[in-house]
C-alpha cells in the first residue's frame, strides 16, 4: 500500500517519460493493474510503440488484447521464419485505418496478401511519416495487380514521408521522393543513384548498396548533392574502385559530414595525404578497404588522423579499416594461422569459429558471444583462449560435447542459444538423464524420427523458446504431432524434413495441443532438394516447475534402452566371437573372447554402477543363448509385428523364461571339467 501512494504523488507526465525508454512488453507487464491510478496512467499514454518482430505468441495476444490502436506512433510487423503468419493475424483484429495516429510503419518479409491489404489502404495513415519495407523486389511478387496497387500507394503516400527504407530500387522507378530526408536502399543500380542524387532536393541521408558490373560504372554523373551522411557499399565482380573514382565521386558532395565506404579497391586507396584532402570538412569518417594484401599505412600515422581528426587506421589479413567503428568482431583460430592481437582488438572481437588449437603463447578474448566448434575440444583446451562468461550463442559438433562444459549455469551463464551440428542419437540421451539446461531458450538440432529423443531433449531443455528441427529420415505426420505435443512450453518451431509431401492438416486435425485461434503455421520450401520446412507460431503452455518436466516413462525408456546395448553387444561381441569361429575352424579363441568382453566392459562401465553392470552381463548371458536359436528369435520378431501392443510387454518375460529353460539344459548336459 505504501508503493501505491508513493506512485500516487508522481505526475503522470514522469510517467510518461519514463514509458518512452521501455518497450510495450515491459511497460504492461510492470505496470498494468498494480493500481486504478497506474491503469488511468497507462490508459492515458499515447506514444506506443508496437514492435512485433520475434515475438512470442502468448505476448503477442496479450499486447493485442491491451492496445488501442489510435494510440499507437510506431509499428512492425514481421512475416519471418519464427512469427509465420503474423501479419494475417494482426489484420483479422485490427483495421490498417484504426491507427490513424501512427508515424513509423515497418513491413518485415510480409505475405503477398498482407501485403496488398496494406497497400491498398496505406494511404489513409495521413500522419506517417516514416515507411519500411524490407523486401528484395516487386519483380519477386507474382501478381501484377499487386505490383499496381504498390505504385498506386507509393504516388500517394511519398509526398509526405521524411524517412524511407525499401528493399530494392525497382521500388521506385518513375517515382520521385521530393521530400524524403533520410533514404536507405538495400540493394541500388547506379542509374537509379544517379537519379536519387540529381532529383532529391531535400536528401540529407543516404544508405546504399551499389553492384558494379564493370569499372566505368563508377562514373556517376550528378550534380552537386546536399547530403550530410552517406553509408557507401560498392561490390561487384573483379572490380576494383581507384582512388582517382573516389575523388571524383566524392568531390560533388560539398555538405557531407559523415562518410561510410565500404569497397574493394586498388592499392592507390592507401594513401592518406589524399584523403586528407577530401574528408577535411567530415566529422566522421569510417572505411572498410578490401586492398587483397599487405600494405603500408605510414601516410594515416600523422597530426592529421591522430590527433586532429582521432581517425585510427588498422590492417588485418588484407584489409585497410578504421577503428573502433570497423573493428573485426569475428576471429577464425587456426594453430597455422594465429597471432597475438592487441587489448584494444580483443575488446570489439564478439564472435568466434575454433578450428585448430594454437600452440605456444595466444591472446585471451574476454568478450565472446558467439562461438563455434569445428571439433570435440576438451574445455581445457579451449580454456586458454576466451572467457565463456558472456558466450549467449554455442555450435557444437556433436551432443557428447555438451558434456565438457558443466556444470552449465557457472561456465555458461548467458548462453541461452545451442547448435548441435551432428544428428542426436539415443546413447547421446542417455548420458544427460540427470541434466537439465535451463538457460537455453533457441535450439537448433537434427535427430532421428525417435520420441524417446524428443522426449529426452524436452527434458534437458524446458524451457525452449524456438526449436529449429531437422528429421535426419523421411518421417511421418505422427513425428510432428509428437514433437509439438511434447515441446509445450515452447511458442516457435521450425521443423525440416526431407519428405515434401507431408499432411499437415492431419497434424493440425491430431494434435492435442493445436486448438482453434491459438496457432499458425506456413510451409516453404527448404534448401535441400525435396526437402520442406514448416514454421509454426504457437501459444506455449504456463510452465509451471521443473518437476513436471518428466524423464521419458520408464517402460518406453527401459525397452529402448534394451535394445540400444543388445545392439552393442551384438556389433562389439557376437561380431568377434563369428569371425574367430570362422578363422579357426570353429574353434573359440579365449584371447578374442577375452578382448570382446573388456571392450563391452569398458562401454558398461561408462553408463552404470557395479550392480548394474552385473545385472546387464547376466542379460548378455540369457541374450547369447536366445540368439543361438534363431527360429525363437524369429518367432518373437513375429509376434512383435502381429500381436496387438497390449500383449507385447510379455515378451521380456517368455524370452527370459526360455532364458533360463537353455541355462537349465546347458547345466545338466554339460560336464564341469
Amino acid at each position: 500500500m505504501s508503493h501505491q501512494r508513493n506512485f500516487k504523488t508522481l505526475p503522470v507526465e514522469i510517467f510518461h517519460i519514463l514509458f518512452d525508454y521501455f518497450s510495450t512488453q515491459e511497460i504492461l507487464r510492470t505496470f498494468l493493474n498494480i493500481s486504478d491510478y497506474l491503469n488511468a496512467v497507462l490508459n492515458g499514454y499515447s506514444n506506443w510503440s508496437l514492435n512485433f518482430k520475434s515475438i512470442s505468441r502468448d505476448e503477442f495476444d496479450f499486447i493485442c488484447h491491451q492496445i488501442q490502436p489510435e494510440k499507437v506512433i510506431s509499428l512492425t510487423i514481421s512475416d519471418d521464419c519464427d512469427t509465420p503468419g503474423q501479419s494475417e493475424l494482426f489484420f483479422s483484429r485490427f483495421q490498417l485505418e484504426q491507427f490513424v495516429h501512427l508515424r513509423c510503419l515497418r513491413l518485415i518479409n510480409i505475405e503477398s496478401e498482407s501485403l496488398e491489404h496494406t497497400f491498398t489502404n496505406l494511404h489513409k495513415l495521413k500522419q506517417m511519416k516514416s515507411f519500411s519495407l524490407n523486401r528484395i523486389s516487386i519483380d519477386s511478387i507474382e501478381s501484377k495487380r499487386l505490383e499496381q496497387i504498390i505504385f498506386d500507394s507509393f504516388v500517394k503516400v511519398f509526398p509526405n514521408l521524411y524517412r524511407l527504407a525499401i528493399g530494392h530500387s525497382s521500388f521506385l522507378e518513375h517515382l520521385s521522393i521530393p521530400r524524403v530526408r533520410y533514404l536507405k536502399i538495400t540493394m541500388c543500380s547506379t542509374d537509379k543513384l544517379k537519379t536519387i542524387l540529381n532529383d532529391s532536393p531535400c536528401l540529407q541521408s543516404l544508405c546504399t548498396s551499389v553492384y558494379l558490373e564493370n569499372k566505368n560504372d563508377m562514373n556517376i554523373d550528378f550534380e552537386s548533392s546536399k547530403l550530410t551522411r552517406l553509408h557507401l557499399k560498392i561490390y561487384g565482380h573483379q572490380v576494383q574502385v581507384s582512388m582517382n573514382q573516389m575523388e571524383q565521386f566524392l568531390s560533388k558532395f560539398s555538405c557531407l559530414k559523415y562518410l561510410r565506404l565500404i569497397l574493394k579497391g586498388k592499392d592507390d586507396l592507401v594513401d592518406g595525404y589524399r584523403w586528407e584532402m577530401l574528408t577535411n570538412s567530415l566529422v566522421t569518417f569510417n572505411f572498410y578497404f578490401d586492398i587483397g594484401h599487405p600494405v603500408i599505412l605510414n601516410s594515416f600515422h600523422n597530426f592529421y588522423w591522430l590527433e586532429d581528426k582521432h581517425w585510427h587506421v588498422r590492417y588485418q589479413d588484407g584489409i585497410v579499416f578504421t577503428t573502433p567503428y570497423f573493428y573485426l568482431i569475428h576471429m577464425n583460430i587456426v594453430d597455422q594461422k594465429y597471432q597475438l592481437y592487441s587489448k584494444m582488438a580483443i575488446k570489439y572481437v564478439t564472435s568466434m569459429t575454433i578450428y585448430d588449437i594454437p600452440k605456444g603463447l595466444c591472446s585471451y578474448f574476454t568478450h565472446i558471444k558467439k562461438l563455434s566448434l569445428t571439433d570435440s575440444f576438451l574445455r581445457q583446451q579451449i580454456s586458454p583462449l576466451l572467457s565463456f562468461e558472456h558466450v549467449e550463442s554455442l555450435s557444437l559438433i556433436s551432443f557428447n560435447d555438451l558434456l565438457e562444459f558443466q556444470p552449465y549455469e557457472t561456465t555458461l551463464p548467458k548462453l541461452s542459444k545451442l547448435i548441435i551440428k551432428d544428428a542426436i542419437k539415443f546413447v547421446d540421451i542417455i548420458q544427460m538423464k540427470t541434466t537439465q539446461i535451463k538457460q537455453i531458450q533457441i535450439l537448433k538440432v537434427t535427430i532421428e524420427h525417435e520420441d524417446l529423443i524428443l522426449e529426452g531433449l524436452f527434458f534437458c531443455f524446458p524451457l525452449i523458446k524456438y526449436l529449429q528441427l531437422s528429421f535426419q529420415k523421411s518421417t511421418s505426420g505422427n513425428n510432428i504431432i509428437h514433437t509439438i505435443d511434447t515441446f509445450i512450453y515452447t511458442s516457435k518451431f521450425s521443423i525440416s524434413s526431407p519428405d515434401d509431401k507431408l499432411d499437415f492438416s492431419y497434424v493440425v486435425k491430431n494434435s492435442k495441443r493445436l486448438q482453434p485461434s491459438e496457432f499458425t503455421y506456413r510451409v516453404k520450401q527448404s534448401n535441400r532438394p525435396q526437402s520442406i520446412v514448416c514454421h509454426w507460431w504457437i501459444v506455449p503452455k504456463t510452465f509451471q516447475s521443473y518437476s513436471a518436466v518428466p524423464w521419458p516413462s520408464s517402460f518406453k525408456y527401459f525397452h529402448r534402452y534394451t535394445k540400444f546395448f543388445f545392439s552393442q553387444i551384438e556389433n562389439s561381441i557376437f561380431g568377434k566371437i563369428t569371425l574367430t569361429l570362422s578363422s579357426q575352424y570353429c574353434s573359440i579363441s579365449i584371447m578374442a573372447s577375452l578382448m570382446s568382453f573388456l571392450d563391452i566392459n569398458s562401454i558398461l562401465i561408462q553408463y552404470f554402477n557395479p550392480i548394474n553392470c552385473v545385472l546387464i552381463w547376466f542379460s548378455i548371458l540369457i541374450l547369447f543363448i536366445i540368439m543361438t536359436n534363431s527360429l525363437f528369435k524369429s518367432a518373437i520378431a513375429w509376434i512383435s509385428y502381429k500381436f496387438p501392443p497390449s500383449f507385447r510387454p510379455i515378451i521380456p518375460v517368455v524370452t527370459i523364461l526360455y532364458g533360463f529353460c537353455n541355462l537349465l539344459f546347458l547345466s545338466k548336459s554339460t560336464p564341469i571339467s
